[in-house]
């Protein structure tokens, strides 16, 4: 198991992305730890593959992808959640080089360069709302990333992956069902005073990035 801190991750992203020294500047520019977190995580996982997780995370079974928040007919919580269905990215698992790590490392510096000129200031100086976090390199970033490879593969509208009780393979990419990784939540119909069965892990939901309490 290998922990990164900020020195590690630049010693990480000085030997794999030599031919890309912008990644090594984003990464160093940002101040806020929830960009650094997420950008460094798709970084690593492309260059190398494997699994990355986040602290706050027991595992109880060997690991794969999964939901975090399947809509249903419940209220719309568009603040927390950006997607009526939204992939979790607290625990993923990869081979290098998938094109789907292409895609969210390229959303994530468009948005970061976005956001600077938005509110006309540099990188160590963003301060960005929960919600601009969720969609420049949170899970709603992370969703963005993997909705659009699935969609291409096959998959017509999210609504397919809501109810979802098993996983589903769409090309090489297995997504799990909610309580496979988010049980312990109070929505998404999640196991919620337990570990259900089929659970994979336990996220215990520190939420340690938030701005907002």
């Amino acid at each position: 198991m290998t922990r990164f801190g900020t020195d590690g991750a630049e010693d990480f992203l000085r030997r794999h992305y030599s031919d890309e020294p912008s990644y090594l500047e984003v990464f160093r520019g940002l101040t806020n730890p929830a960009l650094k977190s997420d950008f460094v995580r798709y970084l690593v996982l492309q260059a190398e593959g494997g699994v990355y997780t986040d602290l706050d995370i027991t595992a109880l079974q060997p690991v794969l992808v999964g939901i975090e928040w399947d809509q249903r007919d419940e209220k719309d919580l568009r603040g927390i959640f950006a997607y009526p269905i939204q992939f979790q990215q607290w625990t993923l698992a990869t081979t290098p080089h998938h094109p789907i790590f292409e895609d969210i490392i390229g959303h994530v510096l468009g948005s970061l360069r976005n956001f600077t000129k938005t509110y006309n200031t540099t990188l160590d100086g963003l301060a960005l709302s929960d919600q601009e976090i969720l969609m420049a390199t949170g899970p709603g970033a992370w969703m963005g990333a993997v909705w659009r490879y699935i969609k291409r593969h096959g998959m017509a509208e999210l609504r397919h992956l809501s109810y979802q009780v098993k996983p589903i393979l769409v090309e090489d990419v297995l997504i799990y069902h909610v309580n496979a990784f988010a049980s312990g939540q109070d929505h998404s119909a999640a196991a919620r005073w337990f570990a259900a069965e089929d659970a994979l892990m336990k996220h215990h939901f520190k939420g340690s990035w938030r701005v907002s309490p």
